[in-house]
This record gives structure tokens, sequence and C-alpha cells, in this order.
């Protein structure tokens, strides 16, 4: 009864099982939340490659044009 007490896991009633949506968000939270932060990060270190090669290719225009 002791080792009860020192547990951090909560007390759930055994006859009561977990809900569905419950179960649907713990097995598909963790590799939704993967893709999108992977395909959001992708889009940006894109984005900020695009934008930092378009700035150095308009600095090259420009100092071969004078």
């Amino acid at each position: 009864m002791l080792a009860r007490f020192y547990s951090s896991t909560p007390i759930r009633p055994k006859s009561q099982p977990p809900s569905r949506h419950a179960l649907l968000y713990s097995r598909w939270a963790r590799p939704v939340g993967k893709v999108l932060m992977l395909s959001i990060g992708s889009y940006y270190s894109l984005m900020y490659l695009w934008e930092y090669l378009e700035k150095k290719e308009l600095e090259y225009e420009k100092l071969n044009r004078v």
C-alpha cells in the first residue's frame, strides 16, 4: 500500500477503459506532430535559403553592371 503512495501515476479504476478519443490522440499525436514540425522547418529553411541566394545574386548582378 505504501508503494502506491509514492507512485507518480494517477490511480485509475480498472473497470473503466480509456475513451476512444484518448486512444486516438495518444497514438497519432506524436507522429503527426513530428511530420508537421519537420515540414514547417523544411519550408522556412528553404524559404530563407532562397532569400539568401536571391540577395547574393542581386549583389552579383549589381557589381557586374558597373
